[in-house]
């Protein structure tokens, strides 16, 4: 009865980790960790088909070949030798995982130790025979133990410790299941003499608990396909019907001819063939039913995050979803006109191409372990090819949906800030006006003592700055129209602009002591806007230029072609805007000065924006001083 039973349990055994390396080989991660577990793996496989080898022997054969014997004993010690150095190895690299790539010294030196002791296991196999005649019992050497206690032992207490690591309670399950059976392996080993199939069922059990949390739980994010299970399984299940018909055939041949009891086995399998059909065909449909549902729920969640209306954010998300779903290295969906991000990963790559009807518009790259995707991952992926596209149209159709709606409460809001100008200039413009023509009346005045012509003259200075202000105001609350609204365009000579502006400006460069400079402005260039607005820009920031400067400071503004846009420049060597500052400039009544509006860089944006032009911020622009303004034009190409 104990050789039978060893016989299931090493039979067992040979299959269910042959079928763990076939998803270790063919879809393990290219890391140290998947190396060494499929190395493990395949240890235990040597070791349990030594078994198996060496008990058909002894069924077969009254006295084992001496080839067979040798074969069996040398998978055997092969067995022996390196599963204690690989199943530390295994966790070492299972703890530097879980540390994010950290390792540690000692660990490696302890797996070092393992790995030179396994060296003296050829020395000591020539006085350590593991199996004897008739009994079939195990009778390992002294050290033997000692080696096999220390790796299994210590093995045992690292499963101990991930088991208080790890978050998920599956998880932490596995590594207590785990511990528990290495411990009562090691233990296995005090006994010199104890029945085969004890240390068999040992070795075994790890195996289906892994096969367990594989099959069940995706442990290791391995990523294999239910079809690959469940087809293999059969294969499996129909060997060893195969094995048992064998069997049964050679203990009936007293009785029935071989041949005949294996026909009627097979025959046999006729009167199973309907329900195993139905239970295989319920799997796959199961299978298929689940897989449908898990593309319908990424399907939505794309589409959910799409309502958002924030493409950068729907391809990021979709990237990740994906990768995630179906344990894909990386994943990078690029658009023709969109935002696009590099790939963060390497490796073996699937293409699937995104089509919007019969235009293409961007392509999903797909990385995977392995040497190739399965048929279920390719086909999973292909049909989200196709649904992404309708995603990207709904994103993008509602980011244009929110921009009009913004450019809308924009303009709302101008208009009522055109209102309430209106309304301040109508109430204030006259009557600062008289007040003006009277002062300048009494400046004329010969007898006008001194200090109150000093006066007159301070407040008319300040009804000129209020007028100003109030002239500021009415420009920022105009309605623009924007570049691209279908109005006729217009353009206008930069160059001159530029000129103009600097010169105008000269005089109050000059006022606070600073250099004011204009370059490139020799030849005619002509740009996408209108003078009223390239001056509004060009005048506010060289203003806010010169002011921020102290005397001996110097402003320079630059004219150059750059591919199909021309660009100015607008430098200073002052002491630069403050970070926390930077992200507000833009902002209409935001200033920093006692005596500003906060509505220069604001009409400047709005003018840029009327242009179809861009601006950008630099500060500081060099050696932590200075603040750079680049504004790019669209050239307009002149007919010969």
């Amino acid at each position: 009865m104990a050789f039978y039973l060893q016989l299931v349990l090493c039979t067992a055994g040979s299959l269910l980790y042959l079928f763990l390396l076939i998803l270790f080989a063919g879809l393990r991660r290219r890391q140290a960790f998947e190396t060494t577990l499929f190395l493990t793996g395949l240890s235990v496989f040597s070791l349990f088909n030594g078994w198996l080898l060496l008990l058909n022997a002894r069924m077969h054969y009254p006295e084992p070949p001496e080839f067979t014997n040798l074969l069996s004993q040398t998978l055997i010690l092969i067995g022996y030798i390196l599963i204690p150095p690989l199943t530390v190895h295994t966790h070492v690299e299972y703890f530097k995982r879980l540390e994010s790539g950290r390792s540690r010294f000692w660990l490696y030196i302890l797996v070092a130790v393992f790995y030179f002791g396994s060296l003296l296991g050829p020395a000591i196999a020539d006085s350590t025979f593991w199996w004897t005649w008739p009994e079939i019992e195990f009778a390992p050497q002294l050290g033997l133990i000692i080696w096999n206690l220390l790796a299994f032992g210590t093995s045992a207490v690292m499963e101990a410790v991930l088991a208080k690591r790890v978050p998920s309670g599956s998880l932490r399950n596995l590594h207590v299941a785990l511990s528990v059976v290495l411990v009562a392996i090691s233990l296995f080993w005090i006994v010199r003499f104890m029945p085969g199939y004890v240390l068999q069922a040992g070795f075994l059990i790890p195996g289906v608990l892994l096969g367990y949390f594989v099959l069940r739980n995706r442990f290791l994010s391995l990523g294999f396909q239910r079809n690959l299970v469940i087809s293999v399984t059969v294969t499996f299940i129909a060997l060893l019907y195969l094995t048992l018909a064998r069997r049964v055939s050679d203990w009936l041949e007293p009785f029935f001819p071989p041949v005949a009891t294996t026909s009627v086995m097979l025959f046999t399998l006729v009167i199973f063939f309907e329900p195993i059909q139905r239970r295989v065909g319920g799997l796959l449909q199961r299978a298929f039913r689940k897989e449908a549902e898990q593309l319908q729920r990424i399907t939505s969640e794309i589409q959910h995050v799409a309502r958002a209306g924030n493409l950068t954010e729907l391809i990021s998300f979709a990237e990740s979803r994906i990768r995630d779903s179906f344990s894909l290295s990386g994943v990078r969906i690029s658009l023709h006109h969109g935002p696009n991000c590099p790939a963060t990963v390497s490796g073996n790559v699937q293409r699937f191409i995104l089509r919007n009807g019969l235009a293409e518009i961007g392509v999903l790259e797909a990385y995977f372990f392995g040497q190739a995707l399965s048929g279920e991952t390719h086909a999973a992926l292909d049909y989200l090819a196709e649904q992404l596209p309708a995603a990207i149209d709904l994103c993008r159709l509602l980011d244009e949906k929110l921009r009009l709606e913004r450019e809308l409460a924009e303009r709302e809001r101008l208009a009522l800030l055109g209102q309430m100008a209106a309304s301040i200039s109508h109430n204030l413009r006259n009557p600062l006006s008289s007040m003006k023509t009277l002062l300048q009346l009494q400046l004329e005045n010969p007898d006008l003592p001194a200090s109150a012509r000093k006066d007159c003259a301070m407040v008319v200075s300040e009804v000129d700055r209020l007028t100003a202000k109030l002239n500021q105001l009415l420009r920022y609350a105009k309605p623009a129209v924007r570049a691209g609204s279908g109005i006729t365009a217009v353009s206008v000579d930069v160059a001159a602009v530029a000129g103009q502006t600097v010169s105008l400006l000269q005089h109050e460069a000059e006022r606070r002591g600073v250099s004011l400079t204009l370059e490139g402005a020799s030849e005619k260039a002509e740009a996408a806007g209108t003078e009223e607005a390239l001056t509004d820009v060009l005048s506010n920031l060289i203003v806010n230029a010169i002011e921020a400067l102290p005397p001996g400071g110097s402003v320079r503004v630059s004219l150059a072609r750059r591919d199909a846009n021309i660009v100015l420049e607008i430098l200073d060597d002052g002491p630069g805007i403050p970070e926390y500052v930077r992200p507000r400039i833009f902002q209409p009544f935001f200033t920093t000065k006692p005596s500003g509006t906060g509505l220069g860089l604001a009409i400047v944006e709005k003018r840029i924006a009327e242009i179809g032009a861009t601006i950008e911020c630099e500060s500081p622009a060099s050696h932590s001083r200075g603040t750079r303004f680049v504004v790019t034009l669209n050239a307009v190409h002149q007919a010969s």
